[in-house]
């Protein structure tokens, strides 16, 4: 319709004194649509107003009522009809807002174009350095309803902050409400963290503690995930007491996330682990799981297979089905991510320091009544190889030289304001260093290990993280799952243990996707016989300069070779034979043969378009 034809109805631009029966409008609240002035007194004015049946007070000065000049054509009786509020029907009127307005209106569009960044909105606004397989991970998994997704990347590239994204995603669109995050105990107060500073998420740690508040405060048959309906739970609470698991189930939650699921083991013609059997039936009651996981579908074929069934049993009911689609190359269900180093263009190198030990009595003194003849039966292996493990790791006193070149080079740390890590096997080897490192250095050695609370670890590291905190942290294996000690300089391993993935597994803890400096690995080799080839092995394995990516279980040979050595009582190793049988697995692991069956997978051309999709001054 032609604007020039429609009847010039207008509002005045001017408010003159109300009269009774004047037609007028509210400026700003148009849905009351117009009004009739009933009753005019020097400071009030009352309007009916007919399309809404209300009658409404309002100031003789107040400038939001507008006289209201209606057309001729107007219905005396229903005159209200003839009043439009659209677009067109203003401007007939000459009604116009304020520059002002119009201005904060178009403020109003490009801070919502800049909220939703074409859709990563409600990805952005966390704490969080954010990469673009990351956002691309995430907008795979929320595309999906409901959200049943495996996080799979490599270790190191932020698993963490994807289940954040996507967890805090369904979270404000509010796709989920309920939502149980199941951790390590080790890591449960790590992700109360996460989820609190970094997406400003409040969940609630349900530990044995706040289990008693719970029952005290309603009563033993009290559901705590309905007083707690974000929280956090230890693995090992819900393996050591499967009634919990129930409740979990009876809460309705909406959003299951599991972290280490590989923990979750279930072999061929097995009922599977406790935490297996413990978790299958949570996965299977809530409708959105999120499990996160290292293993990539190479390096453990069955126990990737696992976890799909948790995800998506529809799809695979049984071993046989998926291991005949793997042989024919048939793409998996798009349910996974599996992000490798190489998807990024890699990460800062792994820089090896050897350190070569003086001559070493005692330890040769230690060592030499572990050989010369072969164990006569298990048994006897299995106390021989402890007897080993553990005499390489205890210092062997004040003396012990790999003690001497801490204490030597903890001024040089001292002074760059540096921070090193230091992984023992044991705690008693933790102690003994504590001490004797603060005894020589006169500085707090802050420490993690096994028999802190998870509260008091947390504090460990965030006080070992601030400038002006320790220089030194030493800790035992409880530090090498989960943990991200990005900050730190290097690492010293005190010692070698058996297994190489625990060596990875340590070094990992620096070898993360926010680091932007080389890795220093500081280890130490001695001419002592077996402790001299263990390095040389290790050295030829790679392991100090590469990540394992994923070949923790292709090395379990490694760990073998090593104890039949020992119960040999031989101080040899045959470390050709050794390296062989690693090539095949390492060669089959970097070509990635599956790698390319997980669909929509993140790849380097994808990062230019993300990245433009994000605003510049966001």
């Amino acid at each position: 319709m032609s604007l020039a034809l429609l009847p010039l109805e207008r509002v005045s631009p001017i408010s003159p004194a109300f009269e009774t029966s004047q037609k007028v409008v509210h400026r700003f609240n148009r849905e009351l649509g117009p009004g009739e002035v009933l009753e005019v007194t020097a400071t009030r004015v009352r309007v009916r107003f007919p399309r809404t049946e209300e009658v409404l007070e309002f100031s003789a000065n107040d400038n939001a009522l507008s006289p209201l000049v209606l057309p001729a054509s107007a219905d005396p009786e229903r005159w209200w009809d003839s009043f439009g509020d659209d677009v067109l029907d203003r401007l007939a009127r000459l009604e116009t807002d304020s520059l002002r307005a119009w201005k904060n209106r178009i403020d109003g569009y490009r801070l919502r174009q800049i909220r939703e960044a074409q859709g990563l909105g409600s990805f952005l606004g966390g704490r969080i350095e954010i990469f673009p397989h990351q956002l691309h991970v995430a907008e795979q998994a929320v595309a999906t309803d409901p959200v049943r997704w495996l996080l799979a990347d490599e270790v190191g590239l932020g698993k963490t902050i994807e289940a954040c994204l996507i967890l805090s995603h369904l979270v404000r669109t509010g796709r989920v409400d309920g939502v149980l995050v199941v951790a390590p105990a080790s890591l449960t107060v790590q992700w109360l963290g996460e989820l609190y500073r970094k997406f400003h998420q409040v969940f609630v740690l349900l530990d044995e503690e706040r289990l008693k508040d719970v029952r005290k405060d309603f009563g033993e048959e009290f559901n705590p995930f309905h007083a707690h309906p974000r929280s956090v739970v230890a693995l090992e609470e819900f393996v050591e007491h499967p009634e919990l698991a129930k409740q979990a189930q009876e809460a309705g939650l909406d959003l299951l996330v599991i972290d280490e699921a590989h923990r979750l083991e279930r072999r061929r013609g097995h009922p599977g682990t406790p935490a297996y059997r413990t978790m299958a039936p949570l996965c299977e009651s809530v409708d959105n799981v999120l499990l996160l996981s290292a293993t990539p579908l190479d390096a453990d074929t069955h126990g990737f297979f696992r976890l799909l069934q948790l995800l998506r049993p529809e799809a695979y009911p049984n071993w046989d089905q998926f291991e005949d689609d793997l042989k024919n190359q048939k793409p998996l269900y798009p349910c996974t991510s599996a992000t490798r180093r190489d998807d990024i263009g890699g990460l800062p190198p792994r820089v090896p320091y050897p350190i070569q030990l003086p001559e070493w009595s005692a330890l040769n003194d230690l060592m030499k009544p572990h050989f010369g003849s072969p164990t006569k039966n298990a048994l006897e292996k299995k106390r021989r190889v402890a007897d080993v493990a553990r005499t390489l790791e205890t210092p062997t006193g004040i003396d012990d030289p790999r003690l001497k070149w801490i204490i030597k080079e903890f001024p040089n740390w001292k002074d760059e304001g540096e921070k090193v890590l230091i992984f023992v096997h044991s705690k008693d080897t933790l102690d003994f260093l504590k001490k004797e490192l603060e005894k020589k250095t006169l500085k707090k050695i802050s420490v993690f290990h096994e028999d802190l609370s998870p509260a008091a670890r947390d504090l460990e590291v965030a006080q070992f993280a601030t400038p002006e905190g320790p220089t030194l942290m030493v800790s035992t294996e409880a530090g090498g799952e989960g943990r991200n000690f990005e900050f730190c300089r290097g690492l010293v391993l005190f010692d070698l243990p058996f297994n190489p993935a625990l060596v990875e597994q340590r070094i990992g803890r620096l070898d993360r996707i926010s680091r932007t400096r080389p890795v220093e690995v500081y280890y130490f080799k001695s001419s002592e016989p077996f402790s001299a080839h263990l390095t040389e092995l290790y050295e030829a394995l790679g392991v100090f300069k590469e990540p394992l990516g994923g070949l923790d279980r292709s090395l379990a040979h490694v760990e073998q070779a090593l104890e039949d050595a020992i119960a040999s009582g031989s101080q040899e190793l045959d470390i050709p034979r050794i390296i062989e049988e690693t090539r095949e697995a390492r060669a089959l692991m970097g070509a990635g043969i599956l790698h390319h069956l997980h669909q929509n997978r993140y790849q380097p051309e994808l990062e230019a378009g993300i990245l433009e999709r994000i605003p510049k001054n966001l």
